[in-house]
C-alpha cells in the first residue's frame, strides 16, 4: 500500500479518536456513527484526490465538497437534486438547524438525547476538524501541527465540563495523536534510505529502530504520567462522586438538567460545586417585609430516571410586562383569592450568581416583577422564571408575592388527584426501582391515611434511621444510586431532597425537587444576605386544592438560614409548649426510640462539620480507630529508610564483631595468616566495615571520591575534617584493613573494626548542622540512593525484556515481508 495512503488513513483514525470524549455530550451514539461517516468520506476523497494528482492547494478543496455532499446526505431538507447535490433549500435547513443547535444549548443539560440540529453541528465540525488533519498532516507532512485541530474537537466538552471528561478518553485520543506522529515518522525514515546499525550492520526494513523505541518509550511515559497525575495526586481535581447524580463540578453557571448519567455541568453539579468551594462568595441581597420569609427558589427537577432528577426545559410567556398569572387553585381547580394580609414586597439584588434562572419567592403576584429584558420568561408550571440568552448576574428587581400558610389539619384534609390527572400521571412516574424503595415507603405508610401522614412519615424516616450530613458522599455497591444513599445514609441537601421525592412518588402522590436558598444570614432588618454556601435543595409535594407545598428532609442544624414552617417542623428539635400544631398527632411513629407526636424523639448528636452522630455514618471511635491506622501506616512508611538503615549497620556489626579479640597481639592490628578460609572471611568482614564506613559519609554529605584507594580516602577524611583522635585512628584503620583486604595476597586478621565505624559516626553527628544529622537518620541517602538505582535497573530489565519479547513477535510475524515473499513467488 502507498505510504501517504496509510497515512491519510492513519489521520481520519485519530481524528475520530480525538472525538472520543463527545460521547459524554451524548446518550446515545448516533453522533459517532455519523461523524464516521463524515471522516470515511473525507479520508476517501483526499486518497482519490492525490491518486490523480491533484495540486496541493486543491487538495482541501475537493475534502470540503466532499464533506458538503455527504452532509446534505445525512441532513436532508428533501429537496436536493438526487440526495446528494445541494439546492438552496439545504441551506436554509443547515441554517434551521444551526438556530435549533443554538436554542438546544442555552436551554438542555448534557447529556443530551439526539437533537438534530447538534448531530449536525457535532458531524460537520469532527468533519471539517478531518479536512484541516489530512490537508496538514498528508499534504503538507506537519503531523504534529495537526494536533491543534485535534486538541479543539477534546476542548468542547472540556468547555462545557472539565469534569465530563475521563482520562480514558484522553489516553484514547493521545494514544491516536501519538498514533499519527509515529506513523509520519516511520515513512519519512522508509524515504531516506536504507537503515544501519552503529556497527554498520544493515537493518531490515521490518526490524526496530533502537532510537525509534526509545521515543517510543518516552511517549508512552508521558502520556501515563499525564493520565495517572490527575488521577492519583490529592487536589488536581475537584470531582466527588455522590450517591445520586454525576460527580460534582465546580462550574458557575446552572444548566437544567439534575442528576443525569455521566457528568454534566448541570443543577446538581453546580449546586454541588458552589456549596463545596472553599471560599463564601455572596450571591444575593434579599429585602422584604415578610417577617419569616420562605425559601428563595429558582429552578425545579421533575423528570426521574434511574440515576436521579432531571428537569424539563421550561416553557412559558415573557414577563417583561409582569407575571401573567396565579399558581393557586381550590379543591374545584378554581383560582384562589390571595389573603392580602400574606401579600408581600421583595426586592432581591443578585451579584456573582452567573444563571439562566432569575431566583424569586414561591406564588408571586400578577402584573408585578416588570424587566425590561423580554428575554426573561415565566414557566407557569413549574413556577420559575427563566431566559435563553440573559444571566441573573448584578441583576436588581422588585416583586410581590403571597406567603402561603398551609396548616397540618388543611393538608390532612386534601384529596388524591385523579389518577387521570396530567399532573397525577406525569409527576408519579418512577423507574423500574428495587425492593429497598418499596419497602421503606410500606414500612414508614403503613400506618398513614392520607396523603399530608404519608409525607410526613416519609420525613420522620430520615431522621429516625440515623441519617447524617456531610459534604463528602460514601460510594456504594449497588449499581442503583438511591439504594447507595439509603443505604450508606450519608449526603447533603441533593441527596435528601431526591431520595424524599422518589418515596412521595413510590407512594403515588406528585413530588418534584425544587433549588434555591435558604434564608441566609440577617445583616440588617428585614435585610438577608447568601452566599454559596446557602444554596439549597428540597421536596415539593403537590396537595390538590393547595398546590406545590415545600417539605425539607435535610437535618436542619448545618443548614444556614433552614426554614420549617408549622406544616413540616424540624423533627430534630425538641418540641416546646405550643409548637406543636393541629394535626401533628397523626404523623406515626416509625421506630421505637420514639413515642407520641411530633418532638419526642431526641435531639440528635452532631460531631462537627462532618455531619451528625449515630449509627448511620460512623461514630467518633470508628474515626479515631481509622485515623490511628492511617496515620502509623504513614509513620511506617516515612521509617522505612531508617529502619533499612540500622538493619544494614547492625548486620555489619555482627559480622565484624566475630573477629575473636585474642586473634591479633597487642600493639599488632594486623597478623598474617595462611589459611584460604580465613582470608576470605576476613576480605568480607573488612568490606562490610569499610562500606559502612562510605555509607556513613553518604549519609552525613561528606564527599566521596571513587577514584581514589582506600588509604588516601580515610587519610583525607583523618586530617581535613578535625573529627578528634579517636575518630582519625578510626578512619586510618579502616583505610589500612580495607586495603589490604584489596590487594595483599594474605590479608591481615583486624581488631574488630566496628567501634572505629561508630566512632567516626559520633564525630560526623557533632560536627553536621541538625537538619543534616536528621535526614542521615530518617532518611539516609545511603539507602535511598540504593534503592532508586535497584529500582532503574529493575525497570531497565522490564523495558528490555518486553522490548526482545516484542522484537521476536516482530521478526516471526511481519506482514510485510510476507506479502513480499508471496508477491516474489507469484
Amino acid at each position: 500500500m502507498n505510504q501517504r495512503r496509510h497515512l491519510a488513513i492513519i489521520a481520519a483514525i485519530a481524528t475520530l479518536l480525538a472525538a472520543a470524549p463527545i460521547k459524554s455530550l451524548y446518550t446515545q451514539w448516533t453522533w459517532a456513527i455519523d461523524s464516521f461517516i463524515a471522516v470515511a468520506a473525507v479520508c476517501a476523497t483526499a486518497i482519490a484526490a492525490r491518486a490523480l494528482r491533484a495540486p496541493s492547494w486543491a487538495q482541501p478543496l475537493i475534502t470540503l465538497v466532499a464533506l458538503l455532499l455527504i452532509v446534505t446526505w445525512l441532513f436532508p431538507s428533501g429537496n436536493e437534486f438526487g440526495r446528494l447535490i445541494p439546492s438552496a433549500d439545504t441551506f436554509t435547513n443547515f441554517r434551521a438547524l444551526i438556530d435549533s443547535a443554538a436554542d438546544d444549548m442555552r436551554n438542555l443539560g448534557i447529556p443530551v438525547y439526539d437533537r438534530k440540529g447538534l448531530l449536525f453541528l457535532t458531524t460537520a465540525g469532527i468533519g471539517l476538524v478531518a479536512v484541516v488533519v489530512d490537508f496538514v498532516a498528508v499534504t503538507l507532512r506537519r503531523p504534529a501541527v495537526a494536533g491543534l485541530p485535534m486538541l479543539a474537537v477534546y476542548a468542547v466538552p472540556v468547555a462545557i465540563s472539565s469534569d465530563a471528561i475521563s482520562f480514558v478518553a484522553f489516553a484514547v485520543g493521545a494514544i491516536g495523536y501519538l498514533w499519527l506522529l509515529a506513523t509520519d515518522s516511520v515513512d519519512r525514515v522508509r524515504m531516506f534510505g536504507r537503515r544501519f546499525t552503529g556497527d554498520g550492520r544493515g537493518v531490515d526494513m521490518w526490524e526496530p529502530s533502537p532510537l525509534a523505541a526509545i521515543g517510543r518509550r518516552t511517549a508512552v511515559i508521558g502520556v501515563l504520567a499525564a493520565v495517572i497525575l490527575p488521577v492519583a495526586v490529592p487536589g488536581l481535581t475537584h470531582s466527588l462522586v455522590g450517591p445520586i447524580g454525576p460527580p460534582i463540578a465546580n462550574g458557575g453557571g446552572l444548566g437544567n438538567c439534575f442528576g443525569c448519567s455521566g457528568t454534566s455541568v448541570n443543577l446538581f453539579a453546580a449546586l454541588s460545586g458552589q456549596i463545596n468551594s472553599e471560599k463564601p462568595v455572596t450571591l444575593a441581597t434579599v429585602r422584604t417585609d415578610a417577617a419569616h420569609p420562605p425559601y428563595l427558589r429558582f429552578a425545579t427537577a421533575d423528570q426521574l430516571g434511574n440515576k436521579g432528577f432531571a428537569a424539563t426545559t421550561p416553557q412559558g410567556q415573557q414577563v417583561s410586562q409582569g407575571l401573567p398569572n396565579l399558581p393557586f387553585t381550590d379543591n374545584a381547580g378554581q383560582p384562589i383569592n390571595p389573603d392580602p394580609t400574606a401579600l408581600h414586597t421583595a426586592n432581591i439584588k443578585m451579584s456573582g450568581f452567573d444563571s439562566r434562572f432569575l431566583p424569586v419567592f414561591m406564588a408571586p403576584r400578577s402584573g408585578t416583577l416588570q424587566l425590561n429584558n423580554d428575554s426573561w420568561r415565566y414557566d407557569s408550571g413549574q413556577q420559575i422564571i427563566f431566559s435563553p440568552t440573559s444571566t441573573a448576574q448584578n441583576l436588581s428587581y422588585t416583586f410581590q408575592f403571597d406567603q402561603q400558610e398551609f396548616s397540618p389539619t388543611e393538608l390532612a384534609k386534601a384529596e388524591r388527584l385523579p389518577d387521570a390527572n396530567p399532573l397525577q400521571r406525569d409527576e408519579t412516574l418512577v423507574p423500574s426501582h428495587p425492593k429497598l424503595v418499596q419497602q421503606i415507603v410500606d414500612s414508614a405508610t403503613k400506618s398513614t391515611s392520607n396523603e399530608y401522614e404519608t409525607v410526613r412519615a416519609l420525613v420522620a424516616y430520615f431522621y429516625n434511621n440515623h441519617f447524617t450530613y456531610a459534604l463528602s458522599t460514601k460510594a456504594g455497591t449497588s449499581s442503583s444510586d438511591i439504594v447507595n444513599f439509603l443505604t450508606n445514609k450519608q449526603g447533603y441537601c441533593v441527596q435528601y431532597a431526591a431520595a424524599l421525592a422518589w418515596l412521595v412518588r413510590e407512594a403515588h402522590y406528585p413530588a418534584r425537587v425544587a433549588f434555591g436558598f435558604t434564608n441566609g444570614v440577617q445583616i440588617q432588618p428585614n435585610v438577608y444576605q447568601m452566599t454559596n454556601k446557602n444554596l439549597h435543595a428540597w421536596t415539593e409535594v403537590y396537595f390538590q386544592g393547595y398546590g406545590w407545598v415545600p417539605f425539607d428532609a435535610t437535618p436542619p442544624a448545618q443548614i444556614t438560614g433552614s426554614v420549617h414552617p408549622q406544616w413540616d417542623p424540624n423533627l430534630a428539635a425538641p418540641s416546646t409548649g405550643g409548637s406543636q400544631q393541629p394535626g401533628d398527632d397523626v404523623i406515626p411513629t416509625i421506630s421505637g426510640s420514639a413515642s407520641g407526636g411530633l418532638g419526642a424523639r431526641p435531639e440528635p448528636s452532631f460531631n462537627g462539620p462532618g455531619g451528625v452522630g449515630g449509627g448511620g455514618g460512623g461514630s467518633d471511635s470508628g474515626l479515631l480507630m481509622w485515623t490511628i491506622i492511617g496515620a502509623a501506616v504513614v509513620l511506617a512508611l516515612l521509617l522505612t529508610p531508617a529502619m533499612a538503615r540500622v538493619l544494614t549497620r547492625n548486620r555489619r556489626a555482627v559480622a565484624d564483631r566475630r573477629v575473636s579479640a585474642d586473634s591479633a597481639a597487642p600493639g599488632e592490628p594486623f597478623v598474617v595468616v595462611d589459611s584460604d578460609s580465613t582470608s576470605a572471611t576476613t576480605r568480607g568482614r573488612v568490606h562490610a566495615a569499610w562500606d559502612e564506613f562510605i555509607d556513613t559519609l553518604v549519609d552525613y554529605q561528606i564527599h566521596v571520591d571513587p577514584t581514589e584507594t582506600p588509604r588516601a580516602a580515610a587519610t583525607r577524611i583523618a586530617e581535613t575534617l578535625d573529627l578528634g583522635p579517636e575518630a582519625a585512628d578510626g578512619a586510618r584503620l579502616l583505610g589500612m584493613a580495607e586495603e589490604r583486604a584489596r590487594y595483599a595476597r594474605r590479608p591481615g586478621v583486624s581488631q574488630p573494626l566496628h567501634e572505629a565505624v561508630r566512632a567516626i559516626r559520633r564525630a560526623l553527628g557533632r560536627r553536621v548542622s541538625f537538619r543534616t544529622r536528621f535526614r542521615a537518620e530518617f532518611l539516609p541517602p545511603s539507602v535511598i540512593n540504593r534503592w532508586s538505582a535497584a529500582t532503574s535497573n529493575r525497570l531497565g530489565r522490564i523495558v528490555a525484556g518486553v522490548s526482545a519479547i516484542r522484537d521476536s513477535v516482530l521478526r516471526a510475524v511481519n506482514l510485510r515481508r510476507l506479502f513480499r515473499r508471496r508477491a516474489t513467488t507469484s
